[in-house]
């Protein structure tokens, strides 16, 4: 059973996904709320859309991964780039159709949304977990650890030239 959870609110709405019929366009109100009405084989909800992402991020599916294979993430800052490992226990097939790691703090080491971070294959390569938009794969920690730095150079605003004052 798939259920959708508003803690805030103090609702439960338990569903089961086979009795989903469909679901309605995103709806932004003026006050900030933002939901879709989802139908139902009796019926229909409204459900935030927090609450739609979650359930579409759901595992249907889970395949055991190598023993060998582990999870990392990887942070910059201005010192560089450094690796976080975790074990990678399986791949979690979503409702959603991605593809996602598992690690014992569960699917996508507990987090919901990308970056899904990178996975050592038993070959010693690493790969990235989902589409990164650059390069997706490397030889070597310090490789991938070089990308990010790099990616995150990229990234940061540049100083202004010193006659672009208004």
């Amino acid at each position: 059973m798939i259920g959708f959870f508003e803690p805030l609110r103090a609702r439960t709405l338990a569903l089961r996904v086979e009795d989903i019929t469909e679901i309605g366009p995103l709806i932004e109100l003026s006050t900030g709320d933002r939901y879709h009405i989802v139908r139902l084989r009796a019926g229909q909800v409204e459900a935030y859309a927090g609450e739609v992402s979650a359930l579409f991020e759901r595992p249907v599916q889970l395949l055991p991964a190598d023993h060998a294979t582990k999870l990392l993430y990887v942070s910059a800052d201005i010192e560089g780039a450094w690796v976080t490992p975790a074990p990678l226990i399986g791949w979690a097939l979503c409702l959603d159709g991605i593809i996602r790691p598992v690690t014992p703090a569960g699917v996508d080491d507990g987090h919901l949304h990308p970056p899904y971070g990178w996975f050592v294959e038993t070959d010693g390569r690493i790969y990235a977990c989902g589409d990164t938009g650059r390069e997706n794969a490397f030889d070597s920690e310090d490789e991938l650890k070089a990308a990010v730095f790099r990616w995150w150079q990229n990234d940061q605003p540049k100083p202004s030239a010193e006659g672009d004052k208004a």
